[in-house]
């Protein structure tokens, strides 16, 4: 009787953290999604008179965006980011890559709406915006998603811009419940085996 007691427990410790991990699993419209930079390219930009600083007759010779980051659905913010902008004007814009490690983003409402990143103590900012309301469209991965209003600033004067750019959207592959199931009926083998 004392044995078929363990043996129980030992099943119910083995088998309830994988069925309460199926069970308890974010509704399926809850995912994260990695939006990834497509054409890049800075178009224009202006120092602080607003006089024309750069001209950018060849694609790509004011600077460009590349990278990604990945918006959590539920969250309605971006939780992990790595996008790189270089070329150009390298004195105004050094290369720079900005990840939560040296960086905060927020999400920001202004003509539209998008996500804004900023370098920790320093008035140097990178945002996707669209007058259409980029952070709705976030929640939705799509093949292609125009971003309208794209720039670099510094304090926002001087800046750079793009109309080019676009974001890519795949979902990030949750952890399987499946997986955690099979290792604890595994284990419960491996247990019976001993026994």
């Amino acid at each position: 009787m004392h044995f078929r007691l363990v043996r129980i427990v030992t099943l119910a410790m083995l088998f309830l953290p994988a069925a309460a991990a199926f069970l308890t699993t974010a509704p399926a419209h809850a995912i994260e999604i990695r939006w990834t930079v497509n054409d890049g390219q800075f178009d224009f930009g202006f120092d602080g008179s607003f006089d024309p600083l750069l001209s950018c007759p060849t694609p790509g010779t004011c600077g460009e965006v590349s990278g990604s980051f990945v918006w959590d659905t539920a969250l309605g913010s971006a939780t992990d980011w790595e996008l790189t902008l270089s070329g150009g004007d390298t004195t105004t814009f050094p290369l720079l890559t900005y990840t939560p490690a040296n960086s905060i983003a927020a999400n920001i409402i202004f003509g539209g709406s998008g996500i804004e990143f900023t370098l920790n103590g320093s008035n140097r900012l990178f945002r996707f915006s669209n007058t259409f309301g980029l952070l709705d469209a976030l929640d939705t991965p799509v093949a292609s998603l125009p971003v309208v209003e794209t720039g670099e600033c510094l304090n926002c004067s001087p800046f750079r811009s793009t109309n080019q750019a676009f974001l890519s959207g795949v979902p990030v592959p949750e952890p399987s419940t499946a997986m955690l199931l099979a290792l604890g009926l595994t284990s419960l083998a491996a247990r019976r085996r001993r026994a």
